[in-house]
């Protein structure tokens, strides 16, 4: 990069584009976690040692939201309890929320690094490849314009946007709109973050994008899963423009200690 900044060939125009470049998309890779140096064939931008860490959500996994359970083919007390009411048909996690899972999304979302969405959109393709999800559109859960112009991006349009482009689909942005700035969901319990999602989202009122979503499988996008009340709001919203399915994938999820196994049915 410093070649090229210092090249008598390359004007001026070009020079800032490069430098804005370098910053939006780094040419040294470094690893999401630790940011140690690591090669371009390093798998999801993470060092071996980090990769180790990782605490991975495999096999066994709620059905309906995606947590971890210990058992496969189960629904999680939360998702047990909604069953009936759930408008999520299958939810998809990659990772469980610890410290070093925070610290990839909290540089994500508040260290001005909207770069890391690409390699959390990497992981999330290895985990909806594994389970052979079968969608026709993306959607992201949508931020509120106030909260969106204080960071300069929606962490969660970013990955959808880099997920559609692995997994060859439309991404239909701002189908969702936040309409109320609702309070940090970390800062709130149980019951006060359901309460803080009901009417906090409407469908965007341009009628194509009722056109896209209806009788379409829809993939819902989020960085961080933690009571589901965000997604499931959203879904509700989709199933009622009339959508097949809602699917739902998110990086981490959050509270998984609060989640015991039970038997699907």
């Amino acid at each position: 990069m410093t070649e090229q900044i210092n090249s008598t060939k390359m004007s001026r125009p070009g020079m800032v584009a490069e430098i804005l470049l370098d910053f939006i998309f780094p040419e040294k890779l470094y690893c999401i976690s630790c940011g140690n140096l690591i090669t371009k064939e390093t798998p999801f931008g993470l060092c071996a040692e980090c990769s180790e860490d990782i605490s991975w959500i495999r096999e066994n996994a709620c059905f309906r939201c995606g947590r971890e359970t210990g058992k496969t083919n189960m629904f999680c007390t939360c998702c047990r309890d909604r069953a009936e009411h759930s408008y999520i048909d299958r939810g998809f996690l990659c990772v469980n929320y610890r410290e070093r899972e925070k610290m990839i999304v909290r540089r994500l979302k508040y260290s001005a690094q909207p770069y890391l969405a690409k390699q959390i959109a990497e992981i999330m393709y290895a985990k909806l490849s594994a389970c052979d999800v079968s969608v026709d559109i993306l959607v992201a859960v949508p931020m509120h314009k106030k909260r969106k112009s204080r960071r300069g991006y929606n962490q969660a349009d970013l990955i959808s946007k880099y997920l559609a482009k692995l997994m060859n689909m439309m991404f239909v942005k701002d189908a969702i709109i936040r309409i109320i700035d609702t309070k940090p969901m970390s800062d709130l319990d149980a019951s006060e973050r359901r309460i803080n999602v009901e009417s906090a989202f409407i469908l965007n009122a341009d009628s194509r994008w009722s056109e896209y979503i209806k009788d379409k499988s829809v993939l819902l996008i989020d960085d961080v899963y933690t009571t589901g009340n965000t997604a499931e709001a959203c879904a509700k919203i989709l199933k009622g423009a009339g959508a097949k399915k809602v699917y739902f994938c998110a990086f981490a999820s959050a509270r998984s200690d609060m989640v015991t196994a039970q038997v699907c049915g």
